[in-house]
């Protein structure tokens, strides 16, 4: 992966058994995202899930960790926060039950006083169907890190709940890209880092917490007349645990802003069978409430994002189609709930956002450039909703 000052030199060690210098829990490491800590290993599935630490005069760190079919991003700040370098640490692509973690050592530059691991995969990147007995689930076992300094914690925090999208899919990917490549390794290609929370998180000066899964739904996922695709749970359920490939309760501390993206879905792929206003609007509500209840205090809900050329690559992916629904739903919840921040963000699918010129990854989704323009429109928006 390029970078403004090349890749960071990283050198790895299969199946090797190694002293862990500091454990997961140590206090000097500051974690984003949904994380659970048990028998001394932290374990996270969801995209963009993080962890920081500071780092004193060294030239170097290793980190022992296991993960099959997942992509962590290694990152060096220097102290005013400038990328020095990154380089993307690769798990397997098969899981090897009998072996050790993996420890990789990678090379610090010079001026380096901050780390970043970010998880760029999904938690089930051939989707929640059939394809969740091969989950991309990384379990961090141990830093070595000579000049470990305590991370700052960010002042804030961003929580995002969508689909494709918002999980960073096919961001790595090019329009040439083959279809078979983008389903059976599209591991190879999400990169949550460079998606629209990633990019946020940054421009924001916020800790992201991103929940959301390629093919999601708010009252049915994408093809629910073929649930064995994408499963019967959709984001209302999944959005709600620890880790999407377990069913155990998240009761983290409360965001500053809720961003949901969610409807596309519900509304493409479904052979013409899509939920009532009714039904949708009652579902956006019960969302709505399960955010606020939270702690949210306020909650962007997101439509759009498209293109006019999404067609040539999905006929039946219009990502505008869902955003007049997705608009009276919220429009109703504002009326029946005056004292709560909710608003609606509708960001165009005409060209004046996302352009088709370069901004255009793997199977009609958006790659680097594109996520970076759906950012700069929404980081204003943002900023309003929640009084920043």
């Amino acid at each position: 992966m390029g970078s403004p000052g090349g890749n960071m030199l990283v050198v790895r060690a299969l199946l090797l058994h190694a002293a862990r210098a500091v454990a997961p829990a140590d206090p000097r490491i500051v974690y984003e995202g949904r994380w659970l800590f048990e028998d001394g290993v932290a374990t996270a599935d969801w995209p963009c899930s993080s962890l920081r630490f500071g780092v004193v005069n060294a030239s170097r760190f290793s980190v022992t960790w296991r993960g099959a079919r997942t992509r962590l991003l290694a990152t060096a700040f220097d102290a005013s926060g400038a990328v020095l370098e990154e380089h993307v640490l690769v798990g397997p692509s098969v899981e090897l039950p009998f072996a050790a973690p993996q420890k990789d050592d990678v090379a610090l530059p010079a001026r380096a006083a901050r780390v970043a691991l970010r998880k760029l995969t999904s938690a089930t990147p051939y989707s929640a169907g059939v394809g969740k007995v091969l989950p991309s689930v990384v379990e961090l076992h141990g830093l070595d890190v000579p000049g470990l300094a305590a991370a700052a914690p960010a002042p804030r925090r961003v929580d995002f709940v969508g689909a494709s999208d918002t999980a960073g899919y096919c961001v790595d990917g090019t329009v040439n890209t083959s279809s078979v490549a983008d389903k059976l390794l599209g591991w190879e290609y999400a990169n949550c880092a460079y998606g629209y929370p990633g990019v946020l998180g940054r421009a924001l000066g916020a800790d992201v917490s991103v929940q959301a899964l390629a093919g999601a739904g708010l009252t049915r996922n994408a093809n629910a007349a073929s649930p064995w695709q994408i499963g019967e749970a959709t984001m209302a359920e999944l959005f709600t645990r620890s880790l999407q490939t377990r069913n155990e309760s998240w009761d983290g501390d409360a965001p500053d802003l809720a961003v949901v993206s969610l409807g596309g879905n519900d509304f493409n792929h479904q052979g013409g069978d899509v939920p009532s206003n009714e039904t949708f609007a009652a579902a956006y509500a019960a969302l709505l409430d399960r955010i606020f209840a939270g702690g949210a205090p306020a909650v962007a809900a997101v439509c759009g994002m498209g293109s006019p050329a999404e067609a040539a690559f999905d006929p039946d992916n219009n990502r505008c189609k869902p955003c007049p629904h997705v608009e009276a739903a919220v429009g109703a919840y504002q009326t029946a709930n005056p004292a709560r921040r909710a608003a609606y963000v509708f960001v165009p699918c005409d060209g004046t956002v996302v352009t088709d010129h370069g901004d255009i990854g793997c199977d009609g989704h958006k790659n680097r450039a594109g996520q970076a323009e759906v950012a700069r429109f929404l980081e204003p928006k943002l900023r309003e909703i929640a009084g920043w």
